[in-house]
């Protein structure tokens, strides 16, 4: 398995943090959980620097953020507009789609470089 692969698997995890903790701390806002679930939320995120420090021994700093970043927009967003019931108009889903290929363009050099070796 080579390290882009890896990297894109931790990317992916941190995303799957975000979606948890991110949804949590979403559910306490609306008033569906106490506010003392916060304190989960705040230790699930205290693993993040563990998970990327991990990511890094296996890919670049780029290629991780990067794969996080991509796999967080999609999958938090996903979930906000399933589970959330959140609106996203015309100018969002453009804006989303950008932010998604701007990602995607910054990271293509990398993933030449990584995949020649």
């Amino acid at each position: 398995m080579n390290g882009y692969l890896i990297g894109s698997v931790i990317g992916t995890c941190l995303a799957i943090f975000d979606l948890v903790f991110l949804g949590l701390i979403k559910e306490v806002y609306l008033g569906n959980f106490n506010k003392n679930w916060i304190w989960l939320a705040c230790i699930g995120y205290g693993f993040v620097p563990f998970l990327f420090y991990k990511g890094l021994q296996y890919t670049s700093l780029t290629i991780l953020n990067l794969s996080w970043d991509i796999m967080s927009d999609i999958i938090v967003t996903t979930a906000g507009i399933l589970f959330f019931k959140e609106y996203v108009g015309t100018t969002k889903a453009i804006g989303i789609a950008f932010a998604i290929i701007a990602l995607m363009i910054m990271s293509i050099e990398d993933f030449i470089n990584v995949t020649k070796n």
